[in-house]
């Protein structure tokens, strides 16, 4: 049980009225005032049709409606009351509302304890659905907001260092380390430690591997020119990608995504690698950090710590874009960032440091062989955009794409590397971090959020 913070009872207990709902108009910046008296007004939601708004009543434990159209316009009721304190109200795709509520145990007044549960309820203001969220967000506060996106509710708490769900991944896998979303919104897809990508379709089903790195449905064939005749010599290993003969033509030598043999292959299967989270694995089985998609064609962008530059096209196809750079293997790719319009993807080679694996060892090694490359999709050319950073793990491409913005976690600070004007190919320092920053992304909105480990958090590059 969570302890409610002698700010929030007092707000509770005040009973005060002095609440009020304005309307803005955008185009002629005009506000109106459309209702007074509200006992603490917390949320407020359209409704589908845009007939009428509701607003929670935090302290007067209710949800009312403003009318905006029809015969009873610019009047308000009561929409529903409330076992407890409404918070934000979010509309639904079909027309319902989730309701954040706080509700006071009925305890001594000196440590009063809560519980947080949100309330889906329809249009005729009916509770429909409650679910208990009192366990999972532990806070002084409770929760703030409940929002349904696709299938997914998304929580929101003052007191907890993210915002978000929580999802249960399968069995025995960890390190999502980054999400994407399609052009519908249909997603999060995810990396994972033991090389698959997982997705999410819903409460009612299980996630689903959409692809493995670890793919084992590579073949190897022999030619005969002078026959024309081919033949399969060899399947089930994962992903040919170089073949060469030995100088006495005794043997075949094939690297599979970085792996080499001549006698036996080290092949990646889901018995091997599914739910295995060593780093001594990762090898043969992959290990995907950044991703998304490039909207114009559907296809998912993936960054593989060992196999460079990964696209999976619709069907789930996997293809190697790019494994080095002037003749050498990249070290360590981490995050990506795509821009849309021009067909460009953005990303970073941390640096070998980070094979370690060991958060201490990587701060305290200083390092400064971190790079930025920037990939053509259309023309398929990678370029060195930028090196000498120190530790990147995060790329974000700015709204207007005029510069990409580099989390360095070692050295504590953000990079901006230009890319178009007069600063055009040159780079400075955004901002400096007193801890180290790991992913960054672009916001709707244009503003840019890191995420900063907590002191008292280890953080495994798994």
């Amino acid at each position: 049980m969570n302890r409610l913070s002698s700010n929030r009872l007092l707000i509770a207990l005040s009973g005060d009225t002095t609440g009020r709902l304005f309307k803005y108009d955008i185009a002629t910046k005009q506000v109106t005032l459309l209702l007074s008296e509200l006992s603490g007004p917390a949320g407020v939601a359209l409704s589908k049709d845009k007939s009428y708004l509701l607003i929670t009543e935090a302290i007067g434990r209710r949800i009312r409606r403003f009318w905006l159209e029809g015969a009873k316009a610019n009047s308000s009721d009561v929409f529903a009351t409330v076992q407890g304190n409404p918070d934000n109200i979010k509309r639904t795709a079909s027309g319902d509302f989730w309701v954040a509520v706080v509700s006071v145990k009925p305890r001594l007044i000196i440590i009063p304890t809560i519980t947080s549960t949100g309330q889906r309820i329809n249009q005729l203001g009916e509770v429909v659905e409650t679910r208990d969220f009192t366990a999972q967000y532990n806070s002084p506060n409770g929760i703030t907001e409940v929002q349904e996106q696709n299938d997914r509710l998304y929580i929101g708490s003052l007191d907890q260092n993210f915002i978000g769900s929580k999802l249960q991944f399968p069995l025995q896998t960890v390190g999502p380390e980054s999400v994407a979303f399609d052009r519908k919104g249909v997603g999060p897809y995810t990396g994972v430690a033991d090389g698959r990508i997982v997705t999410y379709h819903g409460p009612n089903s299980n996630r689903t591997r959409i692809v493995e790195s670890g793919d084992t449905s590579g073949r190897l064939f022999k030619y005969d020119i002078g026959t024309k005749q081919i033949t399969s010599l060899l399947s089930g290993f994962s992903g040919p990608v170089r073949v060469a003969l030995s100088r006495d033509s005794s043997y075949l030598l094939i690297q599979c995504f970085g792996k080499r043999s001549r006698k036996k292959l080290s092949v990646a299967t889901k018995e091997r690698c599914d739910g295995k989270n060593g780093q001594e694995l990762q090898q043969i089985c992959g290990r995907p950090f950044g991703l998304g998609f490039y909207y114009k064609t559907g296809d998912l962008y993936i960054t593989d710590a060992y196999y460079g530059l990964v696209v999976v096209r619709r069907g789930g196809l996997v293809t190697q874009r790019v494994t080095s750079f002037d003749g050498r293997r990249f070290a360590f790719l981490d995050a990506l960032d795509i821009d849309q319009k021009n067909g460009v993807v953005y990303f970073a080679d941390s640096g070998a440091i980070f094979k370690t694996g060991n958060r201490t060892r990587i701060i305290e090694s200083r390092d400064t062989s971190g790079r930025l490359f920037k990939y053509d999709i259309g023309t398929k050319q990678v370029t060195l955009l930028l090196s000498g950073l120190s530790g990147p793990v995060g790329v974000a491409l700015s709204k207007d794409s005029s510069y990409v913005l580099i989390t360095e976690y070692i050295a504590q600070r953000i990079r901006r590397f230009w890319l178009k004007d007069a600063k055009a190919n040159s780079s400075d320092v955004f901002t400096n971090v007193d801890r180290t920053p790991a992913n960054i992304k672009t916001t709707v909105l244009g503003d840019f959020g890191w995420l900063l480990p907590t002191r008292n958090n280890i953080l495994h590059f798994q």
